[in-house]
């Protein structure tokens, strides 16, 4: 099928510009920050000649699947490796939700682009699978995208956890000291 695609672009931690999301969520310049992206495919449709027996198959007898999820990329970085998909409710135009999280970004200028379709049918209970000619499908595109950001949780600098091993040690070193006190007695 025919792809299709859609991008957005967003500011972090910057100044508000025309036709640019941006988020400003903390003063901190070395802030980090998390981001989801949501990508709606829909218009998926189907139909069914049914000429190798009489009638369709009802909707719970037929299992949609994506095809083509392409190259989503974050300021030019192919991320394909971040994808985490969930698939909603679907039927004779059903749609399919891709989400995208990226985390602990940097502030910046982004953009996020993808280009995909998705619409096979397939595994059908008792009939003829996506490739019978019985079965006539039209791709799903990009629909919308949705934006989601939050500041990234902090990641405890070094020093926090040198402080926390010394005062390991000395809860240490008092409990042997008392155990020994104790022995001698």
């Amino acid at each position: 099928g025919t792809s299709s695609s859609a991008y957005i672009d967003f500011n972090l931690g910057g100044a508000a510009a025309p036709d640019l999301y941006y988020y400003n969520l903390s003063s901190d310049a070395n802030a980090k920050y998390d981001v989801v992206v949501d990508v709606k495919f829909t218009n998926m449709s189907y139909q069914w000649s049914g000429a190798s027996v009489a009638n369709g198959p009802s909707a719970w007898e037929i299992n949609y699947n994506p095809i083509g999820l392409l190259n989503p990329l974050l300021g030019g970085m192919d991320l394909a490796d971040n994808v985490t998909t969930k698939t909603t409710s679907l039927g004779s135009n059903g749609s399919y939700d891709v989400q995208y999280t990226f985390s602990n970004l940097s502030k910046g200028l982004y953009t996020f682009a993808v280009t995909g379709y998705w619409g096979d049918v397939s595994n059908v209970y008792g009939y003829a699978t996506g490739g019978s000619p019985d079965w006539t499908v039209t791709p799903g595109k990009v629909d919308s995208l949705g934006l989601k950001v939050s500041l990234a949780a902090p990641v405890p600098e070094p020093e926090s956890y040198a402080l926390l091993l010394a005062g390991l040690g000395l809860i240490g070193t008092v409990l042997v000291r008392r155990r020994k006190q104790l022995d001698a007695a």
